[in-house]
Order: C-alpha cells, then sequence, then structure tokens
C-alpha cells in the first residue's frame, strides 16, 4: 500500500539541523512513532510532499530546505517569556532549560523535564 491522501499514516522519524551529519533535534526512534492523515495540511509541506506514493515498510532518507520545513529563521518571532511564569505540573521548581539561540535577548527557553541536549 503507498501513502495517499486522507490516508492515515504512522512514521518513526529522525531530525537533524543541516543534513545527514548535523545536529540531532529529534527522533521517535525507541518512543512511539507519530501519525497524522495525510495531504490535509497537519505537518509541513516538504515532509508531506517527499512522503507522497511511497510504500509501507520502506525507509527514505530526504533533506529539506528551510522554506519546505518551517522557513529560514526569523528572530522576531522569537518570544522571550520570564521562566518564572512557567512551574512544573507539580507545582515544584520550574520547567526551563538553557538554549544556546544566536542573536536572542535571553538564553532561556522552556523544556520538557525530560529532554535530553546533546
Amino acid at each position: 500500500m503507498s501513502i495517499e491522501k486522507n490516508k492515515a499514516v504512522t512514521v518513526h522519524y529522525r531530525l537533524k539541523e543541516g543534513g545527514e551529519d548535523g545536529q540531532l533535534i529529534e527522533e521517535t526512534f525507541g518512543k512511539n512513532p507519530l501519525s497524522f492523515i495525510y495531504g490535509i495540511g497537519m505537518m509541513i509541506p516538504g515532509f508531506e510532499a517527499n512522503l507522497q506514493g511511497k510504500k509501507e515498510g520502506e525507509s527514505y532518507a530526504f533533506l529539506l530546505s528551510p522554506e519546505e520545513a518551517y522557513g529560514p529563521l526569523n528572530n522576531e518571532a522569537v518570544v522571550d517569556i520570564p521562566i518564572a511564569n512557567f512551574a512544573d505540573p507539580s507545582g515544584n521548581g520550574q520547567i526551563a532549560g538553557w538554549s544556546p539561540r544566536k542573536n536572542a535577548k535571553s538564553k532561556w527557553a522552556i523544556f520538557p523535564r525530560d529532554y535530553q541536549r546533546n
């Protein structure tokens, strides 16, 4: 069976910044896979375009340009929020971590407690 519009799709993926040798951003291998309905805009267009017609059970690798993914970095779209505004779900402490964002006013960003920084 191949991937077609309005079909449920479940995939494992690995997202890296800068290509195959780039820094790992996130992956689903060893975790729950990503499930979505193909062709209705649930995923970024470049991701869906590269899946079109692919066969069930096969592996694929592809690169997306910033324009095919989330677009080029726009520092104007970054919103800094004081970490004091975010308590963890138990109310003990905060969910926070350090983010090395370029040209950012602050270096703090919110991460889930189980976030593993490489």
